[in-house]
């Protein structure tokens, strides 16, 4: 579930838009961050964990492909090689995370192939006719 007390009261929107915000994207003038609001925590807290192993790192892109968290970011050149290892497994961590969280509302979730495929939990699977 979220991390953030006030979550809640703030929408989806209003939540990636904050998160966006506090990302070093590679363009700054287009952020590339298109997850469901279940993931927000999980790339938060990834993100926070990068900033601390390196804090000039990039990020390129962050997104749901296939059901599964892609997380595009390029560590800096002159980080040192047992944190580049952390820095990918930090990663590598939060794609493990996304893939039992539903994608809607961040509880227990598994992936489920309906007409494309996805991660949610009971309540929040897609029914047939869009709803």
């Amino acid at each position: 579930m979220s991390d953030d007390e006030d979550a809640p009261s703030r929408s989806v929107e209003d939540r990636l838009r904050e998160l966006a915000a506090r990302m070093p994207w590679t363009n700054p003038s287009a952020p590339s961050l298109y997850i469901g609001g279940g993931w927000i925590d999980i790339v938060a807290r990834c993100h926070a964990d990068l900033t601390t192993i390196d804090p000039d790192h990039t990020v390129t892109q962050v997104k749901q492909k296939f059901a599964e968290l892609r997380y595009y970011a390029t560590p800096s050149a002159n980080l040192a090689p047992r944190a580049l290892h952390g820095f990918g497994s930090r990663i590598r961590l939060a794609e493990i995370e996304a893939s039992l969280a539903c994608e809607r509302c961040g509880r227990r979730g598994r992936l489920r192939n309906l007409e494309w495929l996805g991660v949610w939990c009971d309540e929040h699977v897609p029914h047939p006719d869009g709803s």
